[in-house]
């Protein structure tokens, strides 16, 4: 049976749905509603009438906007509602990264929760939003803004969010299939140096992403704080990223998480090759669509031979475009991976006399390439990658 959880049901996976809820900051998305008989409450920075006004004529189905319980003002979560010690679950859908002091967010929401309480959060992954230019977020930024009891963004966040936002293609959200292309700055040039002024006179919270993350970089982010002593909560289930966010069960146990070397050492595996994988994909893709008016569809190419050798995939062949020089080529190969979505590789150059004696032709004594492709990064299918699926693409120089 292959059973596919969705969306709703990654966030619910742990919390008790017979308990008292609390959602922060669901808008016009909640997760869990009064109206489906939840016994849930809500803080939001503006009552229901504010969030209706705030998003009226934008399309949305304002309908979903529900009762706001309480609204936040900055004050501790504890004082606002009045309740410590309450809640069997809280689930924040796109919040952590907007805080200003990630420490004591995750504070407050322990405060709330009862022992073996579930904090549920749904948090956007770098690489395929408006952050995939951003650096991931360490763990020295969260601590000094814990001691520094950060309450507006700094300058510096402010400019990293104006400065590194961008759309991909008209999108702020994608998924793992959707090459970077068309690249846009997110916001209008003259906003970046507003918001840096409007920081600096600390005119109020300017809403920005203060943490960028992917699934590895929190995780080992979590684990760490909770070793360090600076937060109860320790991870209890995980899900991997689905269009653009990934999904994380926190859990208030009261106990310290013992220094686990050998699963941080392989979460900072995780987190480099999460990043060497999505930058190098999307460096030779960049390329390609840079070079787009200098690719020929007209070339001849045979692939001779596909090998499997000491970790890697060994792919050996020739390729010229009729009456060119190939010292005037850069050639690269799609193939597959085991999900079956295409990648691209640069090649590397060698003389075939054989190219060169079969067409008569000097200028295709360099035709040879071959491609070396590191299994280590990349998940070669080697069923579904043969001679003729594999596709070669020449670039003008």
């Amino acid at each position: 049976m292959n059973f596919t959880m969705d969306r709703k049901e990654k966030i619910l996976f742990l919390c008790d749905l017979n308990g008292n809820g609390l959602e922060i900051g669901p808008s016009f998305n909640p997760v869990v509603t009064k109206k489906e008989g939840y016994n849930v409450e809500i803080i939001d920075h503006l009552d229901r009438e504010g969030l209706i006004k705030k998003y009226y004529g934008s399309g949305l189905n304002l309908d979903n906007i529900e009762k706001v319980d309480y609204v936040w003002k900055g004050e501790k979560y504890a004082e606002l509602t009045g309740k410590k010690d309450y809640y069997d679950y809280i689930i924040a859908s796109h919040v952590i990264e907007h805080t200003c002091d990630m420490i004591t967010f995750l504070n407050d929401c322990s405060e709330l929760l009862k022992k073996n309480g579930v904090l549920s959060l749904a948090i956007p992954d770098k690489r395929f939003v408006f952050d995939c230019f951003r650096p991931i977020t360490n763990i020295s930024k969260v601590i000094d803004s814990y001691f520094a009891k950060h309450t507006l963004h700094t300058p510096g966040s402010v400019c990293d969010f104006y400065l590194n936002t961008y759309s991909n293609d008209n999108r702020i959200v994608w998924d793992a299939s959707i090459p970077l292309s068309n690249l846009c700055l997110s916001h209008k040039v003259d906003r970046i140096k507003e918001g840096l002024k409007d920081s600096l006179d600390r005119k109020g919270y300017i809403d920005i992403h203060n943490w960028v993350f992917t699934k590895s970089s929190f995780e080992l982010l979590i684990h760490d704080l909770n070793f360090l002593g600076f937060i109860q909560l320790s991870i209890a289930k995980s899900f991997h990223t689905v269009g653009g966010e990934f999904y994380v069960s926190l859990k208030k146990t009261g106990e310290s998480v013992i220094f686990d070397e050998d699963m941080r050492i392989q979460l900072l595996l995780d987190i480099n090759r999460e990043l060497r994988e999505i930058n190098f994909k999307s460096k030779i893709l960049h390329l390609l669509n840079k070079l787009e008016s200098g690719i020929s569809e007209s070339m001849q190419y045979f692939i001779d031979s596909i090998k499997r050798m000491s970790g890697y995939a060994v792919i050996d062949g020739w390729a010229f475009i009729e009456g060119m020089n190939c010292d005037s080529i850069v050639l690269y190969i799609e193939v597959l991976d085991k999900r079956g979505m295409p990648a691209v590789f640069s090649t590397m150059k060698k003389q075939r006399a054989d190219v060169e004696e079969n067409f008569d032709n000097k200028m295709y004594r360099n035709s040879g390439f071959a491609a070396v492709i590191d299994l280590s990064e990349f998940e070669f299918d080697f069923e579904n990658n043969d001679k003729m699926s594999i596709k070669v693409i020449g670039v003008t120089i």
